[in-house]
């Protein structure tokens, strides 16, 4: 062995063979299906262990690009805090503690006690520009006798904080429709404006804080704590909490999934 080129004796009448020791030659010749044989037999004197196992040689052989390619591609593709271009869709559910219900319907019905409810959700941001992007988001939540429905719709501006780290400000419109077996049904119109922080926290794992104050005759007050468990640069999987007040407390989750586009 010379300057990382190890010289090995002829082996079946073959020429003597010249292999380069260092990591980048042994993923040449990974790569490199004509010298799939030379490299096992190699190997087999580099690691004596592997004997005359061929086939477990060829495994490897195998085995380690592919591995290298996806763990490489996973951690490139798996970083989406700068993108905010998805849609995402799933399961909702909320807790509106005593008195609650009261702010959604007019004053005419109050709840005496703690309702659950559940719906589902639909959450949809476009990236129009490179610090512009568009939202919407809709949902309903309903048991036996009462339902709750709102959508939101606006537009806002993005925050580089690096490569890792980003924030955002939107405003926009937002609805609210709620009916009861004990009152009749009540819509309310007004305006949002929400600001949000938001953070890499490891590979696949991203995390957001946002807090939104609802313009309403009864103003609302927001806030959301926001995960998103990416696999890749398309799909991830959605769990959300979120804690707002009106006129008493609403405690509430989102369980979905998240296209990034």
């Amino acid at each position: 062995m010379k300057g990382g080129v190890r010289l090995f004796g002829a082996h079946n009448g073959r020429a003597p063979i010249v292999q380069d020791t260092s990591k980048f030659a042994l993923l040449q010749i990974l790569y490199n299906r004509r010298m799939n044989t030379d490299f096992c037999v190699a190997y087999s004197n580099l690691k004596p262990n592997l004997g005359s196992n061929f086939m477990k040689c060829r495994m490897i052989n195998i085995l380690i690009p592919i591995a290298l390619f996806v763990s490489s591609y996973s951690f490139a593709s798996s970083d989406v805090v700068n993108n905010f271009s998805h849609i995402g869709f799933g399961y909702k559910g909320a807790s509106f503690k005593s008195g609650s219900l009261k702010a959604y319907l007019d004053d005419e019905y109050n709840n005496k006690d703690k309702k659950a409810m559940g719906g589902l959700y639909l959450d949809v941001s476009a990236q129009v520009a490179d610090y512009v992007y568009i939202e919407g988001k809709t949902d309903f939540l309903t048991r036996f006798s009462s339902e709750v429905d709102s959508w939101q719709a606006g537009g806002g501006i993005i925050g580089r904080l690096g490569d890792a780290m980003a924030s955002s400000l939107s405003c926009g419109a937002i609805n609210y429709r709620a009916d009861s077996d004990y009152s009749a049904s009540y819509s309310e119109r007004g305006t949002y404006c929400q600001v949000m922080v938001r953070k890499q926290i490891a590979n696949h794992w991203l995390m957001g804080v946002s807090y939104q104050h609802d313009f309403l005759d009864i103003a609302r007050d927001e806030v959301k704590l926001k995960n998103v468990f990416q696999f890749g640069s398309v799909f991830g999987l959605v769990a959300n909490l979120e804690y707002a007040e009106r006129d008493q407390a609403e405690v509430g989750y989102e369980l979905g999934v998240q296209f990034s586009f």
